[in-house]
């Protein structure tokens, strides 16, 4: 069983590794039925204080268009494939982007390099 203190711990940690703050804002489109979403994503911003840009669902389009107002971007495998899939990501959309991640399930190592290299995320994100 999962405890409280279980959650608590997890996402202090996360809070930590991630370099989340206060000053952070965080988008969020994962679903929040599912623990990634709930848990993962919402309890580090929660206990940093990061502002959250919510969107309800998962759309490539919309979070494009709404990478330029976040720190932190967290999300499925999936979710970083569609977006490559777009077309759109470039390092301007990319800039002042401290973490993305990718979590729930194994982000393919071909994706990952993929999602690097698209946007030049290495060269174009600020490490903190």
């Amino acid at each position: 069983m999962i405890t409280h203190r279980n959650l608590g711990s997890n996402a202090l940690a996360l809070c930590d590794i991630w370099r989340m703050h206060d000053g952070d804002v965080l988008l969020h489109a994962l679903p929040i039925f599912h623990t990634h979403g709930l848990f993962v994503a919402l309890n580090t911003a929660f206990l940093t204080s990061a502002r959250i840009l919510w969107h309800e669902n998962f759309n490539a389009g919309d979070v494009i268009a709404a990478l330029p107002r976040r720190d932190c971007y967290d999300g499925f495998p999936t979710y970083f494939t569609r977006l490559l899939d777009t077309g759109l990501l470039t390092p301007e959309l990319c800039r002042g982007t401290r973490v993305f991640i990718s979590g729930s399930a194994p982000l393919l190592p071909q994706t990952h390099v993929q999602f690097e290299e698209a946007p030049d995320i290495r060269s174009s994100s600020v490490t903190a």
